[in-house]
């Protein structure tokens, strides 16, 4: 009996370990507009649940008002799936090339400007965050695919959405 115990509490505590996993999942920025902050994304890579959370109107008629209301909703597997391929490219890799980071703007021989406001990128894969700086001509194709991946499935908020 003595002997049995340990191996209980092993097995138990294996199983402890295994539920406590953090569901794969991002925050990223959406619908980027000149006239508006961007909407914010929250996005469960497991269950395909996702919540867009509009951004506040900039220009002046409407300043400060929402763009619409927050929607909430599941995505059919097939376009979680193809999210679910661009997240898993950049699993364990920066979002961003370091090396550019590293080097000052004027030295990078090139600069992307945007008037559609800042995007962000953020992924947690088991527990671990990973974040995309705010200079686009240092993020990774990949990065950049994932960002244009999830701009495109959630283009129906965009198009059909509450403006």
């Amino acid at each position: 009996m003595r002997a049995f115990l340990p191996l209980v509490f092993l097995a138990l505590a294996g199983c402890a370990a295994q539920s406590s996993r953090s569901p794969d999942r991002l925050i990223a920025s959406v619908q980027h507009s000149e006239w508006a902050e961007a909407n914010r994304l929250r996005l469960d890579l497991e269950t395909g649940a996702y919540s867009i959370a509009p951004g506040r109107w900039t220009s002046t008629a409407r300043r400060g008002q929402r763009r619409g209301h927050r929607v909430t909703g599941t995505l059919p597997p097939e376009t979680l799936a193809l999210l679910r391929a661009a997240f898993d490219a950049n699993a364990g890799a920066s979002l961003v090339d370091t090396q550019c980071v590293a080097t000052p703007r004027e030295d990078r021989g090139r600069i992307i400007i945007s008037n559609g406001g800042e995007k962000t990128l953020n992924l947690q894969s088991g527990g671990r965050w990973q974040r995309a700086n705010g200079d686009l001509e240092c993020w990774r194709k990949e990065a950049l695919a994932l960002h244009g991946a999830l701009e495109e499935a959630f283009s129906f908020w965009y198009k059909e959405g509450p403006f």
